[in-house]
């Protein structure tokens, strides 16, 4: 087909109708790459902007499943106004700027009566969800979809939804609804028509389903060829998502040691295309519940700062000392969640804020760097262990004090440190130092400073005093390790 004999409206909308059905539907964006390019390039850069925005938002959901990030970033402040298209690229770079873009346009097109577009529309609200750990809202919006694209007889749209729903079916134990979903999808992919990458995500459904059922001779042949689907076709996501559902089931089977493996597949996976923070985290955040916490849930302040850290690596240099070690301090306030049911949000805020603007401003005394903030959790730097526990000291007398002229609403810190050389093996530190300092601060009680037994050894004849030093096993560490109490009071 000649482009350039045909640049009006209804042909550029026929185009992008089939790539998005082969592009971000079938799993096959490369395929459609030259061909929207081509389209671009005739309708010129002023030229019929409407079609070229149509081109442009299909194209830019391409890149996302591609894993072209960087080409992706630069070409989203040209996007036109909310598209089928666009929405679906934002997912790529903002989970929740997207969510909040695709509800605005399914009201607009409920209210249009644009019913042939709302099962798609109603399909990536529910991938967001998915996405953001909101299984039921995830779950619901699947179902919605799948209703949606049914009453139209949008066979193409509705097998992601259905997979999708498949795989959180089995992750609740109803195998019985999974297998409806996967075996309705598996009718239509297995028919006449090629449906080219999205037989992978069919593999790595089957898979979670035959783990589910404790067949994991099954499941890991399902998941190994879904990688070598997904691979083939190019789209970097969705392999990440095989390791991902694949780190699930085994978790929910007990295997502590091989999920987080895959997990680590995953993030490298992510990194290699430079996703943004939200991707990693998610998969940091389950790597931990992999591997098992202290803290109650995986949204504990400081998992979340220790996960948003990890993907992020940012440079230390700044805050290492003359040795090239950093030592890291992790602290959050107990009882957080009680505290905001007991207040509600506004008044929980007030008190929040006192926290960060002591906590602040005893970091900065004592010379730290602040290097991550979620919440009430903060992740603070030093260039010694000395400076580190003489902050994390004078922080609990701070919140002592606070907490005689606020008895209505104390504060009581948990606190921990870890040090490690930051300069020489980046991924170690990241993956080891922090990670380790997490798991010390995870331990810690209200009102209580736990440090390392690498740090108790390095500032032991600084005149601190120590109690309850003990032995203990680290999730995701071997062996045993030395920790102690900091005697503050």
């Amino acid at each position: 087909m000649e482009i350039a004999q045909r640049g009006n409206f209804a042909f550029v909308a026929a185009l992008s109708a089939t790539c998005v059905a082969a592009g971000w539907v079938l799993l096959d964006p490369a395929a459609n790459l030259p061909i929207l390019e081509r389209g671009l390039a005739h309708l010129g850069g002023s030229q019929s902007p409407i079609q070229r925005g149509l081109l442009i938002s299909v194209y830019t959901a391409c890149l996302g499943q591609l894993g072209r990030l960087e080409d992706l970033r630069k070409l989203m402040p040209d996007l036109p106004g909310t598209t089928i298209g666009m929405e679906r690229a934002r997912v790529f770079v903002d989970w929740a700027l997207a969510e909040r873009n695709i509800r605005a346009f399914l009201d607009g097109l409920r209210a249009g009566e644009a019913s042939g577009l709302l099962g798609g529309q109603s399909a990536d609200l529910a991938w967001v969800r998915d996405l953001s750990g909101d299984e039921p809202g995830a779950r619901a919006g699947y179902a919605d979809a799948i209703a949606l694209c049914e009453q139209v007889g949008d066979l193409s749209y509705v097998l992601q939804p259905r997979l999708r729903l498949a795989i959180l079916e089995a992750a609740r134990g109803d195998l019985a609804a999974a297998e409806a979903q996967v075996a309705r999808a598996r009718e239509i992919i297995e028919g006449p028509e090629d449906h080219r990458g999205l037989v992978g995500v069919l593999a790595y459904a089957d898979a979670a389903i035959a783990a589910a059922r404790g067949d994991w001779a099954t499941a890991t042949k399902h998941f190994e060829r879904s990688l070598e689907i997904l691979r083939r076709f190019a789209v970097p996501f969705e392999e990440a998502e095989t390791h991902i559902v694949w780190a699930n089931a085994l978790r929910r089977s007990g295997d502590r040691r091989r999920a987080p493996e895959q997990l680590d597949r995953a993030l490298e996976i992510y990194r290699r295309i430079g996703a943004d923070s939200q991707w990693l985290e998610r998969a940091l955040a389950m790597k931990m519940r992999a591997q098992g916490s202290e803290s109650a849930g995986v949204k504990a302040s400081i998992a979340v700062v220790a996960a948003s850290v990890d993907a992020r690596r940012p440079d230390l240099t700044m805050a290492a000392g003359a040795d090239g070690s950093v030592t890291l301090m992790f602290s959050d306030m107990h009882d957080y969640t009680g505290m905001t049911e007991r207040l509600g949000d506004h008044a929980a805020l007030r008190v929040v804020a006192d926290h960060n603007k002591i906590v602040r401003t005893q970091c900065e005394a004592h010379g730290g760097f602040e290097v991550e903030l979620r919440g009430d959790g903060f992740l603070v730097a030093f260039p010694t262990p000395l400076a580190g526990v003489r902050c994390a000291v004078a922080l609990q007398r701070a919140f002592e004090a606070y907490s005689r002229g606020h008895p209505e609403q104390p504060i009581r810190l948990r606190i921990g440190l870890h040090c490690g050389e930051a300069l020489r093996d980046q991924d170690k530190f990241f993956g080891r130092t922090v990670i380790h300092a997490f798991r010390v601060a995870d331990l810690a009680q209200a009102e209580e400073i736990l440090v390392s037994g690498h740090v108790k050894a390095l500032i032991e004849d600084r005149g601190f005093a120590f109690s309850n030093e003990r032995d203990v096993t680290l999730k995701g560490f071997t062996g045993q390790h030395r920790i102690a109490a900091v005697d503050w009071h």
